[in-house]
């Protein structure tokens, strides 16, 4: 029973405004399918996005990159100027005697972003070129699980909260590695937005 019930909701899909049953049927690249009955949009097929989620993915690697390994914010206090690189602060809060906050600012801004561009280049390299490698599946499946993890924009906004106070004490200058992790924000939202699971889920097969 559970295997016809499956194949139903493969093959058939209702309408978002009247809900009537349409059989699904393939439609070209960049296509749309409609309702018979009140013309609403059922589903679309995008025009292939892999070549857009790809650019965008290495561009968010170089960015990772050189948000990593280029000073991030330099501090002026009484004359002496204090380097602050991204992983600074994971460093700061384990010394104060915080490993968890630690462990979490360092899983958030560091690990996952890097893991998720990571499994994105993984799979829409070999999807693009046609090519098949061992675990993709489930490299696929990893990246949608660790997505939330990668919160750069949560970062960020604690940044800002730590830059506004500290002004009062300290001239703040901003390196390298602070545009480029502004950027990476973007590029990684773009990207997500572009790669379109059904797409990649299709090729796979």
């Amino acid at each position: 029973m559970e295997m016809y019930q499956r194949m139903a909701d493969e093959l058939l899909i209702a309408c978002h405004e009247c809900d009537l049953l349409h059989i699904k049927r393939e439609i070209p690249l960049g296509g749309s399918a409609r309702c018979s009955r009140c013309g609403s949009v059922l589903y679309r097929r995008p025009a292939d996005t892999v070549d857009a989620a790809l650019a965008l993915t290495a561009a968010a690697l170089v960015l990772f990159l050189l948000a990593n390994f280029y000073p991030f914010i330099y501090f002026k206090v009484a004359g002496r100027i204090e380097v602050n690189y991204l992983i600074t602060g994971v460093f700061t809060l384990n010394d104060y005697g915080m490993p968890p906050l630690a462990g979490l600012i360092l899983l958030c801004s560091i690990l996952a972003p890097g893991l998720k561009i990571a499994l994105m280049l993984y799979v829409l390299v070999p999807v693009k070129f046609g090519r098949t490698v061992p675990g993709l599946a489930r490299a696929f499946r990893w990246l949608e699980t660790i997505s939330p993890w990668g919160m750069i924009e949560v970062y960020m906004m604690g940044v800002v909260v730590a830059i506004v106070n500290l002004l009062a004490i300290a001239s703040i200058d901003y390196g390298m590695a602070f545009y480029c992790f502004v950027a990476l924000f973007f590029v990684m939202a773009a990207a997500s937005a572009k790669l379109d699971p059904h797409l990649v889920w299709e090729r796979l097969e």
